[in-house]
């Protein structure tokens, strides 16, 4: 044992440079993210919230219309040049959420009981509660998050660095831009509400918490509170990675982490098309019950309009003019693309629309037995 840990020790400083320099979370003050990439790119502001679902299971099919067309205003709304993305966690870490249900209840006899018995049952059941068409079901949380990232005019010298204790550039610069991140959160809110889904702003500790999740999704601990005399990135990694081209593994725990892409988007979305029940081979599930730890990010990116736009009607002219084809005539492909292109122009000028650039991608956690079979 201890020739491993020795091992492990010398393994641990000599591999490549440390993982958190990596990661652009600089600090939160009030809520308000910092962020600093490593690549020298300008520093920016972000925002993160925890969405409360609307309650959906059993309403009218036009409630999941609501909610969709809110989001689609939301989206028409954000500023240009924004990042925004759409988080869903299939979280099985249900602990906290289990002790407030036994809160509700009483003190004693035979409800408390009872209350007690389901939330045993619940934590115990890890391979599942039921199978379900031979799919296992467990008890987690569905999990919905929201962040929003700007691009302000940089401080004076266009870096952040960090402050001891005296005022510097980068606390006058987040005072003049904290306006433009207020007033996102405030159309967020106000977006959203009359559909029936909740927002919830996340301070420093809850902050830190969420990001703890996505960089370390094998490790079960709960980080310690947020520190102010420590950099957030220096704060959320609990372990020494090992990073090569398929993934990230935690030799400790024997886990590795794959991040699937989307090359391509899909070409429309439905409402509840991540949670409703969908077919997947011969089994019927929403997708947070087909794996049992998932986070399924949706990036979106709002182009400024007036540049998308004139790339659109340039990618149009092309496609026109290469529309002969000298050897086989009229060329078919060439004109799909013309009226596709055709009808993103029709729908910014008709239904106002905005031209977005979106990306979807999973961070999919298992062990090396099983990596296979959920990447597939």
């Amino acid at each position: 044992m201890a020739d491993v840990q020795v091992e492990a020790y010398h393994r641990f400083h000599t591999d490549g440079e440390p993982f958190p320099d990596y990661l652009p979370y600089h600090a939160v003050e009030d809520g308000v993210v910092l962020l600093c990439d490593r690549q020298g790119q300008t520093s920016s502001i972000g925002m993160i919230w925890e969405v409360e679902p609307a309650r959906l299971e059993g309403a009218p099919e036009d409630n999941w219309d609501i909610v969709a067309a809110a989001v689609n205003g939301m989206l028409l709304r954000l500023p240009e040049d924004a990042a925004c993305q759409l988080l869903l966690m299939s979280d099985p870490q249900v602990a906290d959420d289990l002790s407030g249900f036994l809160g509700l209840t009483c003190t004693n006899g035979l409800a408390r009981s009872v209350c007690e018995d389901r939330v045993r049952l619940y934590q115990e059941s890890t391979d599942g509660l039921f199978e379900h068409n031979g799919l296992p079901f467990r008890c987690r949380r569905v999990r919905v998050y929201c962040t929003v990232r700007l691009w302000p005019a940089p401080p004076q010298g266009g870096r952040l660095w960090w402050r001891r204790g005296a005022e510097t550039a980068i606390d006058r610069w987040l005072t003049a831009v904290r306006s433009s991140m207020e007033k996102v959160d405030e159309m967020l809110v106000d977006s959203l509400r009359f559909s029936g889904v909740q927002l919830r702003r996340l301070g420093a500790d809850a902050v830190k918490r969420l990001l703890w999740r996505c960089v370390n999704p094998t490790l079960p601990t709960t980080p310690d509170p947020y520190r102010d005399d420590c950099l957030l990135r220096e704060q959320v990694c609990g372990f020494h990675p090992r990073v090569d081209g398929a993934g990230t593994a935690d030799e400790a725990r024997q886990k590795k982490v794959v991040v699937l892409t989307a090359a391509e988007p899909p070409p429309e979305t439905w409402a509840g098309m991540c949670i409703r029940e969908l077919e997947f081979g011969r089994t019927r599930a929403s997708l947070v019950d087909v794996l049992p730890q998932l986070c399924l990010v949706w990036n979106i990116h709002v182009l400024p309009q007036q540049q998308a736009l004139d790339r659109v009607k340039r990618h149009k002219a092309i496609a026109w003019l290469q529309n002969l084809d000298p050897l086989r005539g009229f060329s078919e492909e060439h004109r799909v693309i013309r009226e596709d292109l055709e009808k993103v122009i029709t729908q910014v000028f008709d239904r106002g629309d905005r031209i977005l650039a979106t990306g979807v991608h999973a961070l999919v956690v298992a062990p090396e037995e099983e990596r296979e079979q959920q990447v597939y």
